[in-house]
């Protein structure tokens, strides 16, 4: 098996198990782009994370480190502060099916751009700042810290997220849970930990530019059929929970996905903007099998920097995971594309992947057909998969070479090269010209 195809089958395993721990939590949440007022008058540090024979630090701009890899974990920085772990490690545990690898123990702190400790903590999981409170778990719950470590919400929720719009999505414990009604709700607090909208929503997604998405109804007690809206931060539906799908506001706008299977885009009041277009100029069939993280026949994701990537041609699989015990059925390969703000296709659907623009690039991937003999007889027939970034007129600016990339931020992307086995992964950092300022290594 080509290790592409491994990768597809990994993936959507991976979102059927997230989607059955997290109780329609959504695991496959897109990044959202929170509007923080916190976070704008903040002076965010320059800074990329690096790891050294297995331990983190960070660089700066021009590949200098600046903070060295002593960190057993490590996060990026956000408004001037970054989270890390000193004594912990990664280890597997079992979850229904099967198992996975989580990271445990050790100290959890926040340094600051020279690498000093400002805040530690006796939490067992830690999270980024966002508009000067960060969650942290204490026990199995989840409070919020303020940046002179003071606990100013205490611990006493399921899940917490980050801040944003001042409100933060959490749910609270689910006691005795035995029935599929009794899995986690969703709502959201503000500032001082006030339930500011009661918990009652099954899906949810965080704040982004002032609006949330949110599932009205109880989608298992209505076989699996969800009606997706928006709510604005005093949880009103400001957009009416009419959709089989949305994804987040990006850009001024948000994708949706109709009943009549079509990918819309609207503004902040509900007011379609445009329709996404296929090569023909026909709007996509997003043909889909209920369940949306499972994919579409077609489908076109956020905008970002005027331009939204879009796929065509997806191929419906089913797939028996024996070791998960349990069936998959899910869309991949397809072309991508992007299309404008007019819905139409700006650069046609030739890649095997792409991700959002950023910084003026889209990292997209190319995979190639390979033949190599077998001894047997016969000829195996294998993919290589390689990443590059475009332009916004679809020219390959720095050509496809790398087994994974990422969107650029503060004038670097990080990229990583495959080894003989995923322990031997290294990553590094591009210019956006292609050329390395920080080499890929372990």
């Amino acid at each position: 098996m080509n290790p592409h195809r491994v990768c597809e089958r990994m993936a959507a395993t991976l979102l059927l198990i997230s989607f059955t721990l997290c109780s329609w939590s959504f695991a496959a949440k897109p990044d959202a782009a929170p509007t923080s007022t916190a976070a704008e008058t903040a002076k965010e540090s320059p800074l990329f994370l690096i790891k050294v024979d297995g331990k983190w630090g960070y660089i700066d701009a021009a590949g200098k480190v600046v903070i060295q890899p002593k960190f057993d974990d490590a996060n990026g920085f956000s408004e001037g502060l970054a989270c890390v772990n000193v004594g912990g490690a990664w280890v597997t545990t079992e979850i229904e099916g099967g198992s996975t690898t989580v990271f445990r123990g050790g100290h959890w702190g926040y340094i600051d751009a020279t690498g000093k400790f400002v805040i530690e903590t006796k939490a067992a999981e830690v999270k980024s700042f966002s508009e000067g409170l960060a969650a942290v778990k204490i026990g199995d719950k989840w409070g919020y810290i303020n940046r002179s470590g003071k606990m100013v919400i205490e611990p006493q929720f399921a899940i917490a997220d980050s801040f944003s719009s001042e409100r933060a999505r959490v749910s609270l414990p689910a006691e005795g849970a035995k029935k599929p009604e009794d899995r986690p709700k969703f709502g959201y607090i503000d500032h001082t930990g006030r339930m500011v909208i009661p918990p009652k929503y099954y899906i949810a997604y965080d704040f982004s530019e002032g609006l949330a998405i949110a599932v009205a109804n109880d989608p298992v007690a209505e076989s699996w059929k969800a009606d997706w809206g928006f709510i604005d931060p005093d949880g009103k539906f400001v957009i009416e929970p009419k959709y089989d799908w949305a994804l987040p506001f990006s850009d001024g706008v948000a994708a949706v996905y109709t009943r009549d299977q079509r990918v819309e885009y609207v503004d902040h009041t509900g007011k379609t903007v445009c329709v996404a277009q296929g090569p023909a100029g026909k709007p996509l069939a997003a043909e889909g099998m209920g369940l949306p993280w499972r994919g579409h026949k077609e489908e076109a994701r956020e905008f970002h920097e005027g331009l939204a990537p879009f796929r065509i041609g997806a191929h419906e699989i089913h797939e028996n995971f024996e070791d998960m015990r349990m069936h998959g059925f899910y869309y991949e390969r397809g072309t991508w594309g992007f299309i404008d703000k007019t819905g139409k296709v700006v650069i046609p659907p030739q890649f095997d992947w792409a991700m959002e623009f950023s910084e003026g690039l889209a990292a997209v991937e190319i995979r190639t057909e390979t033949r190599t003999p077998n001894p047997k007889g016969g000829v195996d027939i294998g993919t290589i998969s390689k990443w590059g970034y475009i332009n916004p007129t679809g020219e390959m600016v720095i050509q496809p070479q790398f087994d994974s990339a990422g969107t650029f931020k503060n004038g670097l992307a990080q990229v990583t090269i495959e080894g003989d086995s995923w322990q031997d992964r290294t990553s590094g950092y591009i210019d956006k010209t292609g050329k390395y300022v920080w080499e890929p290594r372990k």
